[in-house]
Protein backbone atom coordinates (compact mmCIF):
# COMPACT_ATOMS: atom_id res chain seq x y z
CA UNK A 1 0.00 0.00 0.00
CA UNK A 2 1.37 3.41 -0.96
CA UNK A 3 1.14 5.91 1.86
CA UNK A 4 1.42 9.58 0.90
CA UNK A 5 4.55 11.15 2.44
CA UNK A 6 2.44 13.75 4.26
CA UNK A 7 0.79 11.07 6.36
CA UNK A 8 4.02 9.63 7.75
CA UNK A 9 6.09 12.73 8.57
CA UNK A 10 6.57 13.14 12.30
CA UNK A 11 9.28 15.83 12.34
CA UNK A 12 11.07 18.08 9.89
CA UNK A 13 14.78 18.62 10.37
CA UNK A 14 16.71 21.48 8.79
CA UNK A 15 20.47 21.02 8.77
CA UNK A 16 22.07 24.37 9.49
CA UNK A 17 25.74 23.38 9.21
CA UNK A 18 27.16 20.12 7.99
CA UNK A 19 30.90 19.85 8.29
CA UNK A 20 32.76 16.64 7.73
CA UNK A 21 32.31 15.43 11.32
CA UNK A 22 29.92 17.94 12.88
CA UNK A 23 26.23 18.44 12.19
CA UNK A 24 24.02 21.15 13.63
CA UNK A 25 20.31 21.15 12.98
CA UNK A 26 16.93 22.52 14.02
CA UNK A 27 13.86 20.37 14.37
CA UNK A 28 10.14 21.08 14.12
CA UNK A 29 7.67 20.12 16.79
CA UNK A 30 5.87 16.80 16.37
CA UNK A 31 3.64 16.91 13.29
CA UNK A 32 0.08 15.81 13.98
CA UNK A 33 -1.69 16.44 10.73
CA UNK A 34 -1.01 16.28 7.06
CA UNK A 35 0.68 19.64 6.76
CA UNK A 36 2.53 20.41 3.57
CA UNK A 37 6.31 20.40 3.79
CA UNK A 38 6.70 24.20 3.27
CA UNK A 39 4.33 24.94 6.16
CA UNK A 40 6.20 22.45 8.38
CA UNK A 41 9.49 24.14 7.55
CA UNK A 42 7.97 27.55 8.30
CA UNK A 43 7.17 26.30 11.83
CA UNK A 44 10.90 26.11 12.61
CA UNK A 45 11.72 29.56 13.94
CA UNK A 46 15.09 31.28 13.75
CA UNK A 47 15.50 31.04 17.53
CA UNK A 48 14.60 27.33 17.66
CA UNK A 49 16.98 25.17 19.68
CA UNK A 50 20.10 24.22 17.71
CA UNK A 51 21.03 20.56 18.13
CA UNK A 52 24.55 19.25 17.65
CA UNK A 53 25.94 15.88 16.60
CA UNK A 54 29.65 15.10 16.60
CA UNK A 55 31.07 12.04 14.93
CA UNK A 56 33.01 9.84 17.37
CA UNK A 57 35.58 8.87 14.75
CA UNK A 58 36.33 12.43 13.64
CA UNK A 59 39.78 13.16 12.26
CA UNK A 60 41.47 16.00 14.13
CA UNK A 61 42.38 19.32 12.48
CA UNK A 62 44.97 22.00 13.34
CA UNK A 63 43.74 24.11 16.26
CA UNK A 64 42.79 27.69 15.30
CA UNK A 65 45.23 29.10 17.87
CA UNK A 66 48.56 27.70 19.07
CA UNK A 67 50.21 27.98 22.46
CA UNK A 68 51.92 29.00 24.50
CA UNK A 69 49.38 31.21 26.27
CA UNK A 70 48.80 32.32 29.82
CA UNK A 71 45.13 32.59 30.70
CA UNK A 72 42.59 33.42 33.36
CA UNK A 73 39.28 31.58 33.52
CA UNK A 74 35.83 31.92 35.04
CA UNK A 75 33.37 29.11 35.80
CA UNK A 76 30.68 31.45 37.09
CA UNK A 77 32.12 32.17 40.54
CA UNK A 78 34.67 34.85 39.66
CA UNK A 79 37.76 35.27 37.55
CA UNK A 80 40.69 33.00 38.47
CA UNK A 81 43.70 35.24 37.69
CA UNK A 82 46.26 34.45 40.39
CA UNK A 83 48.03 32.24 39.62
CA UNK A 84 47.53 32.31 35.85
CA UNK A 85 46.84 29.04 34.03
CA UNK A 86 48.65 28.08 30.84
CA UNK A 87 48.15 26.51 27.42
CA UNK A 88 51.05 24.73 25.78
CA UNK A 89 51.35 23.63 22.17
CA UNK A 90 51.74 19.91 21.58
CA UNK A 91 53.93 18.38 18.87
CA UNK A 92 50.68 17.50 17.09
CA UNK A 93 49.20 20.84 15.91
CA UNK A 94 45.67 19.48 16.44
CA UNK A 95 46.18 19.33 20.22
CA UNK A 96 46.67 21.81 23.05
CA UNK A 97 47.53 21.11 26.69
CA UNK A 98 45.49 23.22 29.13
CA UNK A 99 46.84 23.41 32.68
CA UNK A 100 44.32 25.03 35.04
CA UNK A 101 45.52 26.51 38.32
CA UNK A 102 43.36 26.79 41.43
CA UNK A 103 42.84 30.27 42.85
CA UNK A 104 42.49 30.23 46.64
CA UNK A 105 39.98 33.10 46.62
CA UNK A 106 37.74 31.77 43.79
CA UNK A 107 35.14 29.08 44.55
CA UNK A 108 34.97 26.43 41.81
CA UNK A 109 38.52 26.95 40.56
CA UNK A 110 40.68 23.83 40.50
CA UNK A 111 44.05 22.50 39.45
CA UNK A 112 43.49 20.26 36.46
CA UNK A 113 45.14 19.26 33.19
CA UNK A 114 43.15 18.68 30.00
CA UNK A 115 44.28 17.92 26.49
CA UNK A 116 42.10 19.52 23.82
CA UNK A 117 41.89 17.75 20.47
CA UNK A 118 40.51 20.10 17.79
CA UNK A 119 37.94 18.48 15.48
CA UNK A 120 36.03 21.17 13.56
CA UNK A 121 35.88 24.94 13.10
CA UNK A 122 33.32 27.11 11.37
CA UNK A 123 32.04 30.66 11.28
CA UNK A 124 28.43 31.63 11.93
CA UNK A 125 27.80 35.35 11.50
CA UNK A 126 30.59 37.10 13.39
CA UNK A 127 31.18 34.14 15.74
CA UNK A 128 33.84 31.49 15.23
CA UNK A 129 33.18 28.01 16.61
CA UNK A 130 35.47 25.15 17.52
CA UNK A 131 34.42 21.61 18.43
CA UNK A 132 36.93 19.70 20.46
CA UNK A 133 37.38 16.50 22.39
CA UNK A 134 38.77 16.92 25.91
CA UNK A 135 40.99 14.19 27.26
CA UNK A 136 41.14 14.20 31.07
CA UNK A 137 40.82 11.86 34.04
CA UNK A 138 37.20 12.74 34.89
CA UNK A 139 35.74 11.92 31.45
CA UNK A 140 33.77 8.69 31.51
CA UNK A 141 31.70 9.12 28.33
CA UNK A 142 31.63 11.07 25.08
CA UNK A 143 29.13 13.41 26.76
CA UNK A 144 32.00 14.40 29.08
CA UNK A 145 34.59 14.65 26.31
CA UNK A 146 33.01 16.65 23.47
CA UNK A 147 32.74 20.41 23.94
CA UNK A 148 31.90 23.38 21.79
CA UNK A 149 33.83 26.66 21.99
CA UNK A 150 33.28 30.17 20.65
CA UNK A 151 36.47 32.15 20.21
CA UNK A 152 37.48 35.60 19.05
CA UNK A 153 40.77 37.31 18.43
CA UNK A 154 41.08 40.47 20.49
CA UNK A 155 41.01 43.83 18.75
CA UNK A 156 44.32 45.53 18.06
CA UNK A 157 45.31 47.75 20.93
CA UNK A 158 44.06 45.37 23.64
CA UNK A 159 47.45 44.69 25.19
CA UNK A 160 46.26 42.29 27.90
CA UNK A 161 44.25 39.96 25.64
CA UNK A 162 45.01 37.91 22.52
CA UNK A 163 41.92 35.65 22.47
CA UNK A 164 38.64 35.28 24.32
CA UNK A 165 37.15 31.80 24.49
CA UNK A 166 33.84 30.49 25.86
CA UNK A 167 33.23 26.77 26.44
CA UNK A 168 29.94 24.89 26.51
CA UNK A 169 28.91 23.00 29.63
CA UNK A 170 27.86 19.90 27.72
CA UNK A 171 28.40 18.12 24.41
CA UNK A 172 26.39 20.68 22.42
CA UNK A 173 26.75 24.21 21.10
CA UNK A 174 23.37 25.21 22.61
CA UNK A 175 23.32 28.65 24.18
CA UNK A 176 26.86 29.47 23.09
CA UNK A 177 26.61 32.79 21.25
CA UNK A 178 29.67 34.82 22.22
CA UNK A 179 33.24 34.38 23.41
CA UNK A 180 32.40 36.11 26.70
CA UNK A 181 29.50 33.94 27.90
CA UNK A 182 29.68 30.21 28.53
CA UNK A 183 29.99 27.52 31.17
CA UNK A 184 33.68 28.41 31.32
CA UNK A 185 35.21 31.54 29.82
CA UNK A 186 38.91 32.14 29.25
CA UNK A 187 41.04 35.17 28.43
CA UNK A 188 44.26 34.19 26.64
CA UNK A 189 47.47 36.20 26.44
CA UNK A 190 50.65 35.09 24.64
CA UNK A 191 52.97 33.55 27.20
Amino acid sequence: MDVPWTSIITHVIIFVYMLQYTYTFKQSAYCHGREALPSLCAMITGDALLYSMFRETAVSIPCPFRGPFLFSYNRGHGECRQPLSNIDACADESRLLLSYQACPDVHGSESAVEELECLAVWKEGSSRYLVGKLHHNHATSNEDRFRCFVYEKAAEGEDDVDYRVAQSGDATCNGLFSATEGSRTMTLKRG
